[in-house]
């Protein structure tokens, strides 16, 4: 005898994302509100470990309703067919449970990278399988695919796949660049500073979003860099983004490249310090606190700045791609709840970095007064 399984749903309320996007163009600012209510939907169902795996427009329905506060936009989730649910309890006693996780999982959206892995057939990789197995269950695929429907809602192309033929990322092909930056330049509307901020945050977004799993956003980082965002929209209309910095001497160019380049870190946290009148109390931590560690390639300083009463973990990062010339400064920032927020600082010509020293220096201040303004000032 058959058993037969019924499952017994309410009426999905709305229309697909899909449907949503297809009907006007949406804002910038539009765009960014559905991001974090379906963030917020997401670590729903993470907390009752559950992993969609399928975030796709045609599985998330949007509707209005009315409230106090007015009317309200809703998401729901649908399609959980290709969800992992985490029993840690649950024998693996019959392998065809976990087989799912060993296929190709397509959905014609976008194929996260950890779904392009080839497994071998070879009995002697169990704990390779295993490897994958467990990437192919993490909540870091949900938060790549809201990254893919960031993307989407911006330029209404689906990514597809992490790379095309030629090796780019979705947000680095021509077309995209064209779409993304016109978005940007409306919602900048003419602020050189704001447009830049926001094309950083945003790159940063996809180069993490679209990367390995070793690189994708764990959900809490993606949501920090969403309010960022949020904070750069409205908080940048009449700001002046070009404080007076301090002439500084730098290292001569006969010195190793580490000195040189822990020299202008040390240089930038000096005149931030000096210039940041934002702050009624601002100072770095003593000596012991401030610690190097890197080569000629990457150059890593840890220390703690310290605002009011606030002592925030804080690091510098320096990357060198000696192929192009380039450097790349970004700087990482913990929480209050340790959660930790990336801010970059842009991409510059390693010969031309004593001449953007100014320049850098003002677009570490403006980071710190938008992270300062949006997790921390009440």
């Amino acid at each position: 005898m058959t058993t037969k399984l019924l499952i017994l749903t309410e009426t999905v309320q709305g229309i697909t994302l899909a449907e949503y996007f297809a009907k006007k163009e949406r804002t910038f600012s539009d765009i960014i509100h559905i991001i974090l209510l379906l963030i917020d939907l997401v670590k729903e169902i993470h907390n009752k470990n559950i992993v969609h795996r399928n975030l796709t427009p045609k599985n998330i329905f949007i509707h209005n309703s009315n409230s106090l506060d007015g009317v309200k936009l809703h998401l729901t989730l649908i399609d959980f067919d290709l969800a992992h649910i985490n029993e840690k309890h649950i024998k693996k006693t019959n392998s065809n449970i976990w087989s799912r996780d060993n296929k190709p999982m397509k959905n014609g959206f976008y194929e996260v990278p950890q779904f392009e892995v080839e497994l071998l057939n070879n009995n002697d990789i169990d704990y390779e399988i295993q490897q994958v197995d467990s990437a192919r269950q993490s909540t870091l695929i949900d938060t790549t695919l809201i990254c893919a429907l960031l993307f989407w809602m911006i330029t209404l192309k689906e990514p597809k796949n992490s790379r095309d033929l030629n090796g780019k990322a979705p947000h680095e092909t021509d077309q995209s660049i064209k779409f993304i930056e016109y978005t940007l330049e409306k919602v900048a509307n003419r602020n050189s500073g704001k447009f830049h901020s926001l094309r950083r945050h945003l790159t940063l977004i996809f180069d993490r979003g679209f990367g390995k799993s070793q690189q994708q956003w764990p959900i809490n980082q993606l949501e920090g860099q969403i309010l960022l965002i949020c904070e750069l929209i409205t908080s940048m209309k009449h700001q002046d983004d070009s404080s007076k910095i301090l002439p500084t001497i730098p290292i001569p160019f006969s010195e190793p490249l580490f000195i040189r380049l822990a020299s202008f870190i040390n240089r930038i946290k000096h005149s931030f310090v000096h210039c940041c009148a934002y702050f009624d109390s601002i100072c770095w931590s003593s000596n012991e606190n401030n610690r190097w560690s890197g080569n000629n390639q990457i150059i890593n300083n840890y220390d703690i700045l310290i605002i009011g009463e606030r002592r925030l973990p804080i690091k510098f990062q320096i990357i060198r791609y000696e192929n192009i010339d380039m450097l790349k400064l970004n700087v990482e920032i913990k929480n209050d709840d340790m959660t930790i927020i990336e801010l970059p600082c842009g991409y510059w010509k390693e010969d031309d970095i004593e001449n953007q020293y100014a320049t850098i220096t003002n677009i570490f201040i403006l980071e710190v007064i938008h992270f300062y303004n949006t997790f921390i000032e009440e």
